[in-house]
């Protein structure tokens, strides 16, 4: 089995190298094979440049430079990957990479098929939170709730068997791709495993109020596709 680990990036040149690396620390001991896919939307800071020269025959990076979006980047990465084990990851060091191993042992002795890094399960944690981004992020998921039981369903670092996700149709115009897949992939067994969020130390964060919208327009979505089903 092969670990396909793919990182979405617009403007990360200060991030990328430093993420590239703490994943390598967190993996090579494990003698596991992997390979980090960097998807880039054309970045202008020279972030595909700083990716190349970070993984030096450890990954690739995939320029795109006519579609965008963070779903889209993520699940292009998915399609372009050889691993059987699929993850992906902010360059931002939001996620830390040190976790990498505890995501993927469920997958490897059997007891899931998605696995989902939680910030909402005993463990897990905000660090430097704003009380209104900790409100956001609470009320996003309590709605995320009515779609499935998953506690972090708005999480950005997840990791699955390809299986999940072959021929299901997912729809890229979803900003939260891991609330998609937990109500559209075929995964038998879902498990959470805590981390400590850290807010990025480099760069500018992409969130904003349109993320909000777009969120509330996949939920909508989500739910006329579950009733669809019935």
């Amino acid at each position: 089995m092969k670990l396909s680990l793919v990182i979405p990036t617009y403007n990360e040149r200060d991030s990328i190298q430093p993420i590239v690396a703490r994943i390598r620390t967190a993996l090579d001991p494990l003698k596991f094979p992997y390979e980090i896919l960097v998807v880039d939307d054309d970045s202008p800071d020279g972030t595909a440049e700083a990716a190349r020269e970070a993984l030096w025959g450890s990954g690739r990076v995939l320029v795109r430079r006519e579609r965008r979006g963070l779903a889209s980047a993520i699940l292009e990465g998915f399609e372009n990957a050889a691993g059987e084990i699929l993850g992906t990851l902010d360059a931002d060091g939001s996620h830390p990479p040190e976790k990498i191993p505890d995501f993927l042992n469920p997958l490897l002795v059997g007891n899931a098929d998605l696995v989902i890094a939680s910030r909402y399960v005993l463990g897990g944690d905000t660090v430097d939170w704003t009380c209104a981004r900790r409100f956001l992020s609470r009320t996003a998921n309590f709605f995320a709730r009515s779609l499935t039981p998953v506690h972090d369903a708005t999480s950005g670092c997840f990791f699955l068997k390809r299986s999940v996700i072959a021929g299901v149709p997912l729809n890229i115009q979803g900003f939260k791709i891991a609330l998609e897949i937990l109500v559209k992939g075929r995964h038998r067994t879902c498990c959470e495993i805590p981390y400590s969020f850290q807010n990025r130390r480099a760069g500018l964060s992409k969130m904003g109020l349109g993320v909000g919208f777009s969120f509330l327009a996949q939920m909508a979505r989500l739910h006329v596709w579950r009733l669809q089903q019935r």
